[in-house]
């Protein structure tokens, strides 16, 4: 694993990790936010917006910046909108760093999240951890936000299909927000996959979240093939009716979101949510279902989190 301090114009000192495969770069000079995760030479799944549109709060104004953060969720404005502007403190480890968001002094929580790098891999180990500082419990859970490469299309797998004749409760919970249109053309709600598209003609915001058990999903552009893992835990209790993955859309701007459980934290108490990533380059999506779903499951099996 190789690293080294790079200054990137409009962002300032960021730290760029690879092994060999994939890079990952991450600013340090605010946020902390993943801005760039590409293969050797490809090019960034991740969109850096930069310090645009702020959203205007009790605690100042809050810019997404891009790429990835780390929340806590339920949302709320302005707890979950505490601003990150100033710079970081970081650790190196023998596979990758650990970034330390600046205290939350407006709310008491103490964020940070590490990378680890895979050896000879495309596949990078990402852990959100939240610790409650202050003297009085908090419900919180993870909330890791990525925001991605315009032109592509979000895709979620839906459970295994099972006949009416063996199984007659209901397989998971799909979420709709107040702005949510399900006859918008971006969306596909399919037999084996529910795909939300990113069109930058559409300026209007969409939204859904899902109860996620087979522990991926994962975004594709013109072949190539960003793909999120992650645990799902079967009696823990998860925020928005039940969601552990969330997409919205809105013009360029597409989020890919995963969320962790939601849990009472004591004094000192911390919850973590761990994301895998993995990037495919070249990979042929053929239009039917069938076939998607043959290429999808051939690349989800490739990585476990467990």
């Amino acid at each position: 694993m190789t690293n080294e301090i790079i200054n990137l114009d409009g962002w300032g000192n960021c730290l760029k990790l690879s092994n060999g495969v994939v890079e990952l770069t991450t600013t340090l000079d605010l946020g902390p936010r993943i801005i760039g995760f590409n293969l050797m030479g490809g090019k960034n799944i991740l969109n850096p917006i930069g310090k645009v549109d702020p959203i205007v709060t009790d605690f100042g104004d809050f810019y997404t910046y891009g790429g990835h953060r780390l929340w806590h969720a339920p949302e709320g404005k302005p707890r979950s909108y505490v601003t990150d502007n100033d710079p970081i403190k970081y650790e190196l480890t023998e596979t990758g760093a650990i970034f330390y968001y600046n205290f939350e002094k407006e709310t008491g929580m103490e964020k940070e999240f590490s990378v680890s790098l895979e050896e000879n891999s495309p596949t990078v180990e990402i852990t959100h951890t939240i610790t409650n500082r202050n003297i009085w419990p908090v419900d919180c859970a993870a909330w890791a936000l990525t925001i991605v490469a315009p032109g592509g299309r979000f895709i979620m797998p839906n459970e295994p299909f099972i006949p009416n004749t063996v199984k007659l409760l209901p397989a998971r919970p799909v979420v709709l927000w107040n702005y949510t249109n399900m006859a918008d053309p971006r969306w596909t709600w399919g037999r084996r996959f529910t795909i939300l598209k990113n069109d930058a003609n559409i300026l209007i915001p969409q939204k859904a979240g899902f109860m996620d058990k087979l522990g991926w999903a994962c975004y594709e552009k013109e072949g190539t093939v960003f793909m999120k893992h992650f645990n799902f835990y079967e009696d823990a209790e998860y925020v928005d009716y039940g969601c552990n993955v969330e997409t919205f859309t809105n013009g360029t701007f597409h989020e890919f979101e995963t969320i962790g459980p939601l849990e009472t934290l004591e004094p000192g108490d911390l919850t973590t949510h761990t994301e895998k990533w993995s990037l495919y380059d070249n990979v042929n999506l053929p239009d039917d279902e069938d076939g998607m779903e043959k290429v999808l499951t051939e690349l989800a099996d490739k990585v476990s989190i467990y």
